[in-house]
């Protein structure tokens, strides 16, 4: 069964939880905008099928809990504080020693390696250093 991932609220224009006048006048507003313009996102069957599921949700609200809602303040749902769905960072103890400065070296030089053979695979064989300006002949010589 494929899921319909449409908003019928957001096809109409309305907020969510309209009453049926809100979306009727929606659908009006939708339609005229339909004949008027050219370019516009909906076809009058989406505008009909938004209507028909607004009024579906109205008899049976439990039908809502499908419907996808795009909360109007994007804030509400932000976290401001440490908290069960925002839980403050745990140190972890450390198991091995800190890298060397040798250590290091060698595994720069290593990604260094990985990259030049990167970039020099099969077919980029033609590849050439690029010079940083253009050798002229000397014009006295």
């Amino acid at each position: 069964m494929a899921v319909d991932r449409r908003n019928p609220y957001v096809i109409l224009g309305i907020p969510f939880g309209a009453d049926e006048a809100e979306a009727r006048t929606g659908f009006a507003r939708a339609s005229r905008r339909l004949r008027r313009e050219e370019d516009v996102r909906y076809a009058m069957e989406d505008l009909t099928w938004a209507l028909h599921q607004i009024e579906q949700i109205i008899k049976a609200p439990a039908k809502a809990f499908n419907v996808y809602r795009i909360p109007a303040d994007p804030e509400a749902t932000a976290i401001n504080r440490p908290g069960v769905f925002d839980p403050p960072p745990e140190p972890i103890r450390r198991d091995s020693n800190p890298a060397t400065d040798e250590e290091l070296r060698s595994l720069q030089e290593r990604a260094v390696q990985e990259l030049v053979r990167g970039a020099l695979t099969e077919d980029r064989l033609d590849f050439t250093i690029p010079r940083p300006y253009e050798m002229k002949e000397n014009a006295n010589g």
